[in-house]
């Protein structure tokens, strides 16, 4: 199932050309979930505090104390539009 529309991916494309360091080929883009890692808070609409990734090699997790921040652009676009 695929819950990103044409309308966001249009809203997303400036993150996608910032998000280079992207190590699973946009997967969040696809529905499917596998590196959309859950998230625990938003701070600010800048800092976004997630769960362990399920994909420990993840070019945007920052480890901060026992917490983690994901700073990957297109997954604060995600939560941002659609609340995932």
């Amino acid at each position: 199932m695929n819950w990103v529309g044409v309308k966001d991916c249009t809203v997303i494309r400036k993150e996608l050309f910032s998000a280079h360091k992207c190590l699973d080929d946009y997967s969040c883009l696809t529905g499917d979930r596998k590196c959309l890692c859950k998230v625990k808070t938003l701070v600010g609409s800048k800092i976004l505090f997630v769960e362990k990734p399920p994909l420990d090699a993840c070019g945007y997790k920052i480890s901060f104390g026992l917490s983690t921040i994901c700073n990957c652009p297109v997954r604060k676009k995600i939560y941002t539009l659609h609340g995932v």
